[in-house]
């Protein structure tokens, strides 16, 4: 009788370790992206990543104390793409998983709950509607990291804006919504509205945020179609007309600091 107990017991953990190990594996295809974040208050902090960080290990900078105003130019925008670069980076890394995610759910049978809900999650984030899974992907676009620190360059000063400093806001995002950790602007427009901006934890999300205006709304279609058709990240511009409202004069000094600053070379890395 006691055999057949230890038996029967070793058969149910045989049965649930089975099961649970065919639930970890479906789990696994939500798996994200593990990235450390690092506090940043002195330039040392950035040159000490080195020391800190492991190959091809990723993570992301939060500006706490820095400022780079009182740095000479070249020094400026030196270190302005060091503190980007690590953000985007994490950034396509992510967009690349997600991909590869949609890909796997997309020819399952059924999802689990777990999947379902992930999925509602992406399309509703991407404004799609649920169940078009190329109509998805097409959207989330891997935007070229010259046009990044290019709109960055621009929009923080290269890094100097009190929204930068003070909020990890690198592309001047408006927010409009009063529950968000956000920063008001010191002055008012002609009619009193003081606009506000989002504030961010780190750059990442700064960049994440970024990515995710360009992917999902209608008047950066063709962003999204030129990236797709693999055109030049300075003919990509030809699609950011709406993004200030400077118009085509935004878009010449995207591709004039773009094209100054040799940006182009991050794109081959």
């Amino acid at each position: 009788m006691k055999e057949q107990k230890s038996i029967l017991l070793i058969i149910i953990s045989i049965f649930f370790f089975n099961y649970n190990y065919v639930q970890s594996e479906k789990d696994n295809i939500l798996k994200t992206v593990p990235y450390k974040t690092i506090e940043v208050n002195t330039l040392s902090d950035i040159s000490n990543v080195s020391q800190n960080i492991k190959n091809d290990e990723l993570f992301v900078f939060s500006i706490k104390k820095l400022d780079l105003r009182n740095l000479n130019v070249p020094k400026r925008k030196e270190v302005f793409v060091q503190l980007l670069l690590p953000a985007i980076r994490v950034v396509h890394e992510e967009i690349k998983n997600q991909h590869n995610i949609i890909d796997q759910l997309k020819i399952k049978p059924s999802l689990s709950e777990k999947e379902k809900n992930y999925s509602t999650q992406l399309f509703k984030k991407y404004r799609v509607k649920f169940g078009n899974w190329e109509d998805l992907k097409s959207k989330m676009i891997i935007y070229p990291t010259s046009l990044i620190l290019s709109q960055g360059a621009i929009e923080s000063a290269w890094g100097t804006s009190r929204f930068f400093r003070e909020a990890n806001n690198i592309f001047g995002i408006w927010s409009t919504n009063p529950n968000e950790p956000r920063i008001a602007a010191k002055s008012s427009r002609s009619n009193g509205f003081v606009p506000h901006l989002k504030k961010y934890s780190t750059l990442k999300e700064s960049v994440s945020d970024l990515v995710l205006t360009l992917s999902r709304h209608n008047v950066y279609k063709k962003v999204r179609e030129l990236s797709q058709k693999g055109k030049s990240p300075s003919e990509i511009t030809a699609g950011l007309t709406k993004y200030s409202e400077e118009g085509q004069k935004y878009i010449r000094k995207v591709k004039t600091t773009l094209r100054v600053n040799n940006f182009i070379k991050y794109d081959l890395n």
